[in-house]
């Protein structure tokens, strides 16, 4: 995987090179008289410059090159980015590189970041800190995402329910602790379906503020019942307990086929979401009588239903006249709120 780069301008403002590098250790520097004379000088500061990319927007899974210059007065001994030693370049480390391993980036994560402290040091042991630098790094497959939470919500306010084909969906929001940030969620389903929203690798956390949340993830369900979702990152995983179901168009019980005519007849149609409204068409409509709940005719005019809850059924009563040829049709719809339409059909027998 190649390596990303980042160069770090050292602008670290420091005293005249007031220390001899031939002293023996512990005696180059008169500590008390650097330090007063210090007080009077600016603070140093580093500017980061990438070269090659926002190494805090995109994550990094392999090494990361980080180099840059420095400008000093006083000779440096030692210059560390993170836990790692850069390598001077030029003399006094006017210009440097380190590659910090995939495993030191790890071990600066903290949350979604890996965060590395570039701290020059001076022959009298004095450090000189810059600003420090911000790596994204996803956390190792199978990490722990304390407090892991699983909300779903149907794509459409107010509904007990999810369609089969499509038109809805139910919404995800994965949440966890802030310290999951970076983590990746594993998705599953008990009923057949797709989740929107996840790559190969799953759905990474990013931090929010003082939690740390999915993107945008949906599920579509292609095959009716409970959903059953499952989130889970290494030894933390949770189940939904929304309820939602996946619900099939509304379908029809009662008389069906060839009937008599003259006879009073029953149809139910039920769903296990909610019925929207329900409407008829009748090769000879003077023939045959159909209403549906309280006294719409539904030859003329839908039935409209607004009950809120789910597992609907409602009562069509259908009569042929006496009269009615044989073969005399009758069509029946019912769609759901989502759009979801069954149909049923009577027709007079020979």
């Amino acid at each position: 995987m190649s390596t990303a780069s980042i160069k770090l301008i050292c602008a670290i403002s420091i005293l005249p090179l007031i220390c001899a590098c031939d002293q023996p250790a512990g005696e180059r520097c008169d500590l008390d008289a650097i330090e007063s004379l210090r007080l009077d000088a600016d603070d140093g500061e580093v500017v980061v410059n990438v070269q090659s990319g926002d190494l805090s927007s995109t994550a990094n899974a392999g090494a990361v090159t980080i180099s840059g210059s420095l400008s000093s007065d006083v000779r440096i001994e030692r210059l560390n980015v993170g836990s790692a030693a850069a390598k001077g370049l030029t003399p006094n480390f006017a210009s440097w590189s380190v590659e910090l391993s995939q495993a030191q980036l790890q071990a600066a994560r903290d949350g979604e970041f890996a965060h590395l402290s570039v701290v020059a040091t001076d022959v009298c042991g004095v450090e000189h800190a810059s600003d420090e630098v911000q790596v994204r790094v996803d956390a190792p497959a199978q990490s722990p995402a304390p407090g892991l939470k699983l909300t779903v919500t149907p794509s459409v306010p107010g509904e007990c329910y999810v369609p089969i084909d499509g038109s809805g969906a139910a919404r995800l929001l994965l949440e966890a602790d802030l310290s999951a940030a970076g983590v990746r969620v594993e998705l599953d389903a008990i009923v057949d379906g797709e989740f929107l929203g996840v790559g190969d690798a799953g759905v990474r956390l990013i931090a929010d503020g003082d939690r740390a949340a999915s993107s945008p993830v949906s599920f579509r369900a292609k095959a009716a019942g409970a959903l059953a979702l499952v989130a889970s990152a290494g030894p933390d995983f949770v189940l939904d307990d929304s309820g939602l179901e996946a619900v099939s168009a509304p379908s029809f019980t009662g008389a069906s086929g060839a009937v008599t005519a003259g006879l009073a007849l029953v149809v139910r149609p039920r769903t296990n979401g909610r019925l929207a409204r329900c409407w008829a068409s009748s090769s000879a409509p003077a023939m045959v009588s159909v209403s549906g709940p309280g006294v719409a005719d539904l030859l003329i005019e839908d039935a409209v239903f607004d009950e809120p809850d789910c597992e609907q059924e409602a009562v069509i009563d259908v009569q042929f006249d006496m009269a009615a040829a044989p073969g005399v049709q009758l069509q029946l719809w019912c769609a759901d709120t989502y759009g979801q339409i069954g149909a049923h059909s009577l027709s007079v027998q020979g």
